[in-house]
């Protein structure tokens, strides 16, 4: 089923009114710095910012490999920023001197008195300042562009960089960006020049090599499956009767899904020509997305990106030549809330917050998959991540894939928040193994670092262009035709389908316990030192091993319940933990009875004890019990010489 929800944070309305705690901490104590040092504005003033000062500005930071935050700035670059984007700024407040707010963001209530006194003063002060320029007449709603829904940030229209300066002073305020701009070539991404739509994961659709997929159970599988011991964790789960997933709900935020490809819709459910495997689960689509005017864009995927993602986490197995995502019985929460892999501009941010916020009010959904990014901090995801997070989902982000149009290679946003779990890819080794930190090379457009946590094998070591696959969008292809797919999205993807496959071995495991899983079933559980792949490969058969919680034997039969049929009912391996058949009711199972139609007894293996031919061989040792024979046997003797049988 696909819908649409229209979230009131995403109505633009007027109303009235190294990965760690340190990491976090910098963050949330730097507005308290600069407001005891005073140094806010030591830099130039407004009128020596454009965009191509500012884009100077930003781009130091990112040779330096770190992310652009614009609390690294001065209120006069913010606010021409802001200038040349729409005049619009986000403002993240609490009440002065409030502590912790990282672990509290799900417990609070914005309506509480505390918080919404804090709100209306960043109303009040910003007012104040906007009505020397815009007139006494302006009123609050006139400078409200998107009201706080839950998470205590506001969006507003301003005009002034005094508006700028006396919000970063407040110690109300936790931080102002210009939530609309982004950097020149950024921006010129989806026009006629040299950057095109390939490069942020949407683009034409390529088939893989054929000696790139494989044929399982006459469902499509790529090559990156077995080097990442998916199929073994398939196997293990079916020897334990668990479900693929199956129960558990995993959200992918991306650019939707679409509407032409029936593996994604009207087919989810459908096993097809297998019995049994992905019935009974659901797919949903929605859309927090919006166009200039505020209208929701549909769930639709323009892109194909989301749809490549969705059907590497959970296409079905249907047993008729299609491709087989990894946790093939799990449900799939899909948010289009991008147009492609970077997050640009105020709408996308906004659409990626509201996504986040839905699911961590979801109490079905557990997982959610992220192969989107941008190279700025965007402290409204930030919230929305950590309220997720404080609600127990497991989030998985991708660390980064090259584009051309930039040299940063670091770990994105929001893969670097020590809330995300960061993914990225690595091409198989020569030897195929991954004992030692020797054996690790990033695919060839992928993105490492210190901030990593996992890779995922998915591409050749001898050609780059032999990447993993998954579904098409239905357009150019038909439904059941595999294409490529590469880079730390489709390592992410992977990576949540594996979590996905734990998840539903042990349904009553909490987040920390899956990821602690996780990171026992990687290569080095305890991260090396100056290691930019985290722990390193996962082995999902060894993950999900350790999530299959142990069984009792209730009945005592030797057969533990989660493989018993019969679990009251002492039975036998040889029957799935049930009792053998035993037609005759003779208490001698058919499978051991000479006389399975007959009530015998054991002592004549199933028999009565009678000798029908008169041989004197009573027929429970006799081996021709209807006919005359003088061998010890019960049987006539041998044509010829030859002796009776001993």
């Amino acid at each position: 089923m696909k819908k649409s929800i229209l979230f009131s944070l995403l109505i633009l309305f007027f109303i009235s009114c190294s990965k760690d705690n340190k990491f976090i901490s910098e963050v949330e104590d730097l507005h308290s710095t600069q407001v005891q040092t005073g140094e806010l504005d030591v830099f130039q003033p407004a009128s020596f910012w454009n965009r191509t000062t500012i884009d100077k500005e930003l781009k130091k930071t990112l040779d330096q490999g770190e992310l652009i935050s614009w609390d690294k700035y001065s209120s006069s670059m913010i606010y021409q920023a802001a200038m040349l984007s729409n005049k619009t700024i986000a403002v993240g407040y609490q009440p002065a001197n409030h502590k912790k707010l990282s672990s509290n963001m799900h417990l609070i209530d914005i309506n509480d008195s505390t918080w919404s006194n804090a709100l209306q003063k960043v109303y009040d002060t910003a007012l104040e300042k906007e009505r020397i320029t815009r007139g006494r007449r302006l009123s609050q709603r006139d400078i409200i562009k998107l009201a706080p829904n839950k998470l205590p940030y506001v969006i507003l229209n301003i005009s002034n960089e005094a508006t700028i300066n006396a919000l970063r002073l407040l110690p109300e305020v936790r931080y102002v960006e210009p939530l609309d701009y982004e950097l020149e070539e950024d921006v010129q991404r989806t026009s006629s020049g040299s950057i095109s739509l390939s490069s942020f994961g949407c683009g034409d659709e390529t088939e893989p090599h054929y000696a790139d997929l494989e044929n399982l159970g006459n469902d499509i599988v790529p090559w990156t499956y077995d080097v990442n011991q998916i199929d073994l964790a398939w196997s293990l789960l079916s020897s334990y009767n668990i479900p693929k997933g199956g129960g558990i709900t995993t959200a992918v935020i991306d650019s939707g899904v679409s509407d032409f490809q029936d593996l994604l819709g009207s087919d989810f459910s459908d096993s097809g020509s297998c019995s049994g495997s992905s019935v009974s689960r659901t797919i949903d689509a929605y859309c927090t997305l919006t166009d200039d005017e505020g209208n929701l864009e549909g769930t639709h995927d323009q892109c194909g990106h989301g749809t490549r993602m969705a059907g590497v986490i959970g296409a079905p197995s249907r047993c008729q030549g299609s491709l087989r995502g990894v946790a093939y019985e799990c449900n799939i929460d899909s948010y289009r809330s991008v147009n492609d892999v970077y997050i640009l501009g105020f709408q996308e941010k906004v659409g990626v917050a509201a996504a986040l916020l839905a699911l961590g009010d979801d109490n079905d959904a557990r997982i959610i998959s992220m192969s989107i990014g941008t190279k700025m901090n965007v402290n409204v995801i930030r919230d929305a991540i950590i309220y997720a997070t404080n609600r127990g989902k497991l989030i998985f982000c991708a660390a980064g894939t090259s584009s051309g149009v930039s040299n940063f290679t670091g770990v994105v946003f929001p893969a670097r928040l020590p809330q995300t779990i960061a993914v990225t890819g690595i091409k198989e080794s020569a030897d195929g193994y991954y004992n030692s930190t020797d054996d690790f090379e990033e695919c060839h457009n992928c993105h490492k670092g210190s901030r990593v946590d996992f890779v995922v094998v998915m591409q050749r070591d001898f050609n780059n262009a032999r990447t993993s696959a998954s579904l098409t969008r239905g357009i150019d292809f038909s439904d059941d035709t595999p294409v490529s797919t590469n880079g730390s999205s489709v390592a992410t993807a992977t990576m949540a389908g594996i979590a996905t496959l734990v998840w539903g071995a042990d349904p009553n495991l909490t987040r920390i316990q899956v990821l602690n899983i996780l990171r026992n079933a990687s290569t080095f559980p305890i991260r090396p030192s100056n290691f930019k792949f985290g722990h390193g490969k996962i082995n999902a058969r060894d993950a999900v091993n350790a999530a299959i919680p142990p069984c009792d034997d209730t009945d005592g039969d030797g057969v533990n319940d989660c493989l018993d049929n019969c679990v009251d009912q002492p039975g036998s391996p040889l029957n799935g933990g049930c009792p053998l058949p035993d037609s005759d009711g003779d208490g001698v199972p058919d499978i051991y009875d000479n006389c399975p139609n007959v009530s015998g007894s054991a002592q004549y293996n199933g028999c009565q004890n009678v000798d029908s031919d008169g041989d004197g061989v009573y027929d429970a040792n006799d081996q021709c019990p209807n006919q005359f024979g003088t061998c010890g046997d019960g049987c006539p003797p041998p044509p010829g010489d030859t002796p009776c049988p001993i």
